[in-house]
């Protein structure tokens, strides 16, 4: 009896253990999944926030769909390139925020170039090794003469600040960086003789570029503008477009 005793003993206690160790096995796995400190909130950086809008002359164009993309270089606190993001005609006309993200950086630069053509302008290739200052636009050209008329240009800049609440969405005003013009010399025929013939006036003393801060910078460069002799016997030419600052 005593044998007995000690035995049934023994198996009950090893079932109450084995009874223990389970539950104990499943409230850790449910803990494992489920546990949250709450006392600890979970800090995230609101993105950065920009609205694009188009200006000519100090007025809103931007319903006019004159601007077809824009892309933008953002830079981070340390003037440091960070990426680039291109904003299409579509997007603009809606006049919606640009969300940008810049993880661990409170402020951001970011500059804006729309209107840029393959044919006409090359701006800077940027990387991570880059920082604001290296950002340029030049007009391509050969021996100091344009290749082409530069596109429709339009530049802007600003510097934002990090909200740790929500993201607060800022005017990124974009400005036509071309002048249009057109040039009429009137009584040309009595001069020239004949309607027969290239006519072209070339432009002068105009630079060639754009820094970081869309001024105008670079080498002298020529503009070749081709022109007609009209019925009226005037040497004329349509409406173009070159970079401001010219001396004729």
């Amino acid at each position: 009896m005593k044998k007995g005793k000690i035995f049934t003993n023994c198996l009950f206690s090893i079932w109450t253990l084995s009874v223990i160790l389970s539950f104990a096995s499943c409230s850790s796995d449910g803990d494992s999944i489920s546990i949250i400190d709450e006392r600890v909130p979970l800090e995230t950086e609101a993105p950065f926030s920009v609205i694009l809008k188009a200006y000519s002359e100090n007025s809103d164009i931007t319903a006019k769909g004159d601007v077809k993309s824009t892309t933008l270089y953002v830079f981070d606190e340390n003037n440091d390139f960070y990426k680039q993001i291109t904003v299409d005609n579509d997007y603009l006309l809606q006049v919606k925020p640009v969300e940008i993200n810049c993880p661990g950086s409170d402020k951001i630069t970011v500059i804006a170039w729309a209107g840029l053509s393959s044919n006409s302008e090359e701006i800077s290739n940027m990387n991570q090794a880059n920082v604001i200052s290296d950002l340029q636009v030049s007009l391509k050209h050969n021996n100091g003469v344009a290749n082409n008329l530069p596109g429709d240009l339009f530049y802007g800049q600003i510097v934002l600040h990090r909200s740790y609440t929500k993201a607060t969405s800022q005017e990124l005003k974009i400005e036509r960086k071309v002048s249009s013009m057109s040039i009429l010399t009137k009584g040309a025929l009595k001069v020239f003789d004949s309607k027969e013939g290239n006519y072209y006036y070339k432009i002068k003393r105009t630079k060639s570029s754009f820094n970081c801060n869309g001024e105008l910078t670079g080498n002298d460069i020529e503009y070749i503008i081709p022109a007609t002799l009209n019925n009226n016997g005037n040497l004329t030419t349509g409406i173009f477009s070159i970079l401001p600052g010219l001396i004729i």
